[in-house]
């Protein structure tokens, strides 16, 4: 009889070169097996590899991706890739209007739907571009000169122009954009929240590690400072291509398909070891 190997006896590249097969939901039902299993699965090498490509699929993270991988601080701890990875989906698939800071001085396309072809199909160009200042006006900067009036979220919460009905907050499933509706109107932005998510999960690593230096978090902020300077610069050219890479993916992938499968992966990665990782639930 042919005896049997334990996985864990394998040597660890062994190990790591079989984990790159598996997806992450794959992954994350591993960790949930046996502990030695689930500090395999929670493998800063994979799961820096599975952010990377979720960073590259999705425009809405290119921030993200800008910074290169070894200055972000999640190598310093075990589970530190896997946390990102985790925060980027709870972000995706939570409610980004919490308050009226979420829209302070943010610019949306803007596109009457009766000028659609149909709800999930978007033009290359916008109707109106126009700028939620922080002194709560929205004004047209670009388009058709839509007069200025005064905004507000709700309770609901969601965004309100005088004598508008109310736009309701989503997230796009293709690109991850903010969405904001009403029967007459779409608008469109871009979502700065995953980088904001992901600089203070930064922020509390390194304040776990104990090998992380002062010079390593200065390079971090210097570097995310001059990013979100750049997004406010090329904001405009930021928009037409968030319009142009939903219409490549539309051309091969239905609306419905896209958002059972963003969701089947955080279902997944949802299942949490709190007792492992308090950190990222």
């Amino acid at each position: 009889m042919v005896k049997q190997r334990k996985l864990e006896s394998l040597p660890l590249e062994v190990i790591h070169q079989i984990f790159r097969y598996l997806s992450p939901s794959d992954l994350t039902s591993l960790r949930l097996t046996r502990r030695s299993i689930s500090f395999f699965a929670t493998s800063n090498h994979l799961w820096q590899l599975h952010c990377q490509s979720l960073w590259k699929s999705k425009i809405c993270l290119r921030d993200c991706r800008d910074i290169p991988p070894s200055v972000w601080a999640f190598s310093l701890v075990v589970n530190g890739w896997f946390r990102a990875f985790s925060k980027v989906l709870e972000i995706a698939h939570s409610q980004w209007l919490l308050g009226e800071e979420a829209l302070d001085n943010t610019i949306w396309m803007v596109f009457f739907k009766s000028s659609l072809v149909n709800a999930n199909t978007w033009p290359l160009t916008w109707h109106v571009l126009v700028e939620c200042s922080d002194t709560k006006i929205v004004s047209a900067i670009d388009g058709l000169p839509l007069k200025a009036s005064k905004w507000f979220v709700d309770d609901r919460p969601s965004f309100r122009v005088t004598a508008y009905p109310p736009n309701i907050p989503s997230r796009d499933p293709s690109t991850w954009c903010r969405i904001m509706q009403h029967v007459q109107v779409l608008m469109i932005s871009d979502a700065p929240e995953f980088l904001h998510g992901l600089a203070n999960l930064d922020s509390i690593i390194r304040s776990e590690a104990s090998d992380s230096k002062e010079c390593e978090c200065q390079n971090f902020n210097k570097i995310l400072v001059q990013i979100v300077e750049r997004r406010q610069v090329e904001i405009r050219d930021r928009l037409s291509n968030i319009l142009a890479v939903r219409a490549d993916i539309c051309i091969g992938d239905d609306m419905a398909t896209l958002r059972v499968r963003s969701a089947q992966v955080f279902v997944a990665t949802t299942y949490i070891d709190v007792y492992d990782f308090p950190h990222v639930v």
